[in-house]
């Protein structure tokens, strides 16, 4: 028995009140877990931002990893998400975001790339576990390695809403 558990054992017997002992890190052998990549790249040259992969700016937000990673809680119009250099390379994207957002709540969001943005206003779904996903338009990066953040606008009604992803597929030259 390490000296930490045994002076915890005994400060336990001795006072009939337990310790909470930090545990030492040369005994835990396990090995670290996974990080989520930030980006994932499909088959057909779209970007998959996904939650897990994503950077929460905040404290009430958060991310939920079951049954589906999810980011929730989103009730601070201070609060913010970002995937910091996942756009690789400059040009035009069409962005899709994978949301719910019942009708008791909502609120307009800005997708922004650097100084380039879209507002958008989500569509109601039918609670916060029905999902969908809607094109909230096309967005302009101008240089390569380009951080992604979505923001709210400032008016949130109960929460605004709960992100699963974000995709971002290249728009051929002359097309909008």
């Amino acid at each position: 028995m390490n000296r930490l558990c045994l002076f915890a054992t005994l400060l336990t017997l001795s006072t009939g009140f337990s310790a909470v002992v930090a545990a030492d890190p040369k005994a835990d052998k396990s090995p670290a877990p996974a990080t989520a990549p930030a980006v994932e790249v499909q088959a057909d040259g779209s970007l998959l931002l996904k939650a897990e992969g994503a950077r929460i700016h905040g404290y009430r937000m958060h991310l939920v990893m079951k049954p589906i990673p999810t980011i929730i809680y989103w009730i601070d119009p201070l609060e913010s998400i970002e995937w910091p250099q996942a756009i690789a390379k400059k040009g035009k994207y069409s962005v899709d975001v994978t949301y719910s957002c019942p009708a008791s709540a909502g609120g307009d969001f800005i997708v922004a790339a650097a100084a380039n943005k879209i507002t958008a206003r989500p569509e109601h779904t039918a609670d916060w576990f029905t999902f969908i996903t809607t094109n909230v338009g096309t967005i302009t990066v101008l240089n390569d390695q380009t951080t992604l953040s979505l923001r709210s606008t400032g008016k949130i009604t109960r929460a605004l809403i709960n992100v699963r992803s974000v995709k971002l597929t290249p728009v051929a030259e002359g097309k909008k």
